[in-house]
């Protein structure tokens, strides 16, 4: 479920804030698959370069879920992510951000971020505020 909420936000906010082409999952999928990619972490300067090539794309963005929790107290979001280049594998930018709902609690115990989504949300749009425009 994390997966599937964070790739849905992430590319509503790229698209919306960035207006950035993005490469259907099916593709990246059958590319991984081929080459048998188990940890896209930390891909290769060869492998980023195939990808590259294959794809017809200059920049891969790579997004790591380092902690993903919903109980019925709280709500934990934290991600990792890194811009890598296509033609050398250099890493162009990173960031991570990481936040409880608890985060945003305010006098009396108002503003708690409950929804997964919506937290999800903040930590994406914060992920993201610094993000290449180029």
């Amino acid at each position: 479920m994390a997966s599937q909420l964070v790739t849905r936000v992430l590319k509503e906010e790229l698209t919306r804030s960035y207006n950035v082409a993005l490469i259907e999952e099916n593709i990246v999928d059958k590319f991984i698959t081929s080459r048998r990619i188990r940890y896209t972490g930390a891909l290769s300067t060869l492998l980023a370069r195939d990808m590259g090539n294959d794809m017809g794309i200059d920049k891969i963005m790579i997004i790591s879920i380092d902690l993903f929790e919903e109980t019925s107290t709280q709500v934990i979001v934290g991600l990792t992510s890194r811009l890598i280049s296509a033609i050398d594998g250099s890493i162009i930018w990173s960031n991570s951000v990481s936040y409880s709902g608890r985060d945003f609690q305010r006098f009396l115990g108002l503003g708690i971020v409950t929804s997964p989504e919506t937290l999800s949300s903040i930590v994406i749009k914060e992920l993201i505020s610094n993000f290449p425009g180029s």
